[in-house]
């Protein structure tokens, strides 16, 4: 019986020596605040493709309910990948909308001794946790 050779890991096609993660890709950014703004990255051999990449995460993460984004700065970087590739890295920084009171609230219904009460704002959540209401019925 012979012995079955191992395989390798496989080298990840789109991590780069540059930006092993998204801190790495964010602190490119001498602005960012990750309390305000938000890091897309899109990677491949095509810099136009690597910027679409980008820019389409953007997108998707809008479509998937987040409160929205406008783009307010994009840099460009050429580096290698783990195969060592020559790749190009687009990094798309994105400047997060948020609903009134500062973050995006959700109004849901809180409730004590089987009364009901709908919370609309973060400040009327607040108030009703005080006066004991929960989220459990």
């Amino acid at each position: 019986m012979k012995a079955k050779k191992k395989k390798g890991k496989k080298p990840d096609y789109r991590k780069t020596e540059t930006f092993s993660d998204y801190k790495s890709a964010a602190s490119r950014f001498t602005d960012y605040n990750p309390g305000t703004d938000t890091v897309f990255v899109g990677t491949s051999i095509d810099s136009g493709m690597a910027d679409r990449k980008a820019k389409r995460q953007g997108t998707i993460s809008a479509s998937k309910g987040a409160s929205g984004s406008s783009r307010k700065d994009s840099k460009m970087y050429l580096t290698k990948n783990e195969s060592g590739q020559d790749v190009y890295v687009s990094l798309q920084k994105y400047a997060k909308k948020f609903k009134e009171g500062g973050k995006v609230y959700k109004p849901h219904n809180m409730y004590k001794n089987g009364k009901t009460v709908l919370a609309k704002t973060m400040e009327a959540h607040l108030k009703l946790k005080k006066q004991g209401y929960s989220h459990k019925k």
